[in-house]
This record gives structure tokens, sequence and C-alpha cells, in this order.
């Protein structure tokens, strides 16, 4: 059986006023003003699973880590499976998803605007990437950075 229709509370309305007090840089209410500080001060942690294979996916990570990067909130892309070759040099060239900049662009702006970039330790191995083979401004990493930076609070997104 569906239930009834229930007409719109009051308190649906304060919520999305709560909500979009968050995103309204004009905002400065103390719990408004409160609750970004608390958001600012995590880190964001972004994965990245494509590479080649799906330019898109591979793109929209870093274009949201350099939003936030250009924002001086701070992030990390974690690449995994495929993405880690995303880390090597002239891998991202290539890489332009349509009406997007080139991945490599928008790659270089993110480590300019303070960015990091991390590949997977245990993904990197058996493609034969070493450190030697990244950008700089990447590096290799194990999965206990990647849970070490859980662990301190960091807020996992993943776009796919």
């Amino acid at each position: 059986m569906v239930p009834p229709h229930r007409p719109r509370t009051r308190r649906q309305p304060r919520r999305r006023r709560a909500a979009n007090a968050l995103l309204d840089p004009q905002e400065s209410s103390p719990v408004a003003t409160h609750l970004k500080e608390i958001l600012m001060s995590k880190k964001l942690l972004l994965n990245c699973v494509y590479g080649q294979e799906d330019a898109e996916r591979a793109t929209l990570p870093f274009i949201v880590a350099n939003v936030a990067a250009t924002a001086d909130q701070e992030s990390l892309v974690f690449l995994t499976a495929e993405a880690v070759r995303i880390a090597t040099r002239g891998y991202a060239e290539p890489i332009r998803a349509h009406g997007m900049k080139p991945l490599a662009e928008v790659m270089q702006s993110y480590l300019d605007n303070g960015g990091t970039i991390w590949a997977c330790g245990a993904c990197t191995g058996p493609r034969g990437i070493t450190e030697a083979d990244l950008i700089p401004g990447a590096k290799i990493v194990t999965a206990v950075n990647l849970v070490e930076q859980l662990a301190a609070g960091a807020v996992p997104l993943n776009l796919t």
C-alpha cells in the first residue's frame, strides 16, 4: 500500500536553506561559518580509476581537485587500476574529453595550485611503473598511506 501524500512541512525548506547557506559565499551566520570551517579543514581524497580508455572519467577527478586547490582546500588525487598510467610522463598528453580542457593541462594546473597526486603501489608494480617514470609532483604510495589519510579525516570522493 502506498502511503498517502503528505504536504511539505516547514522543516524541509529549513534544511534546504541550511544547505544553501553553506554554498553561499555571502552567508555569514555563525552556524554556516562554523560548518564551512569544518568542511574546509578536511582534506578531499578523489579516486581516479580510468586512463585513456575513458577521457571524461579520467579528467573529472582532476577538475574537482583543481577547483578545491584553487580555493585553498587541501586535496589529493589517488590513482588506481589503469589510472596509475596518468602519473607517467607523456601518458596524459593525448587525453581530452569532449568539452573539457586537456587532462595534462588540468593536471599541471592542479599541481601548480599545490595539489597532490598519488599512484597506488599495488597497481603500479604489475604495470612496471616506477618512481623514475612519474611526472614531477606524483609519487607511488602504499595502502598504508591511503588508510592514514582516511583515518585522519580525509573525505573520500568517487566521481564514477
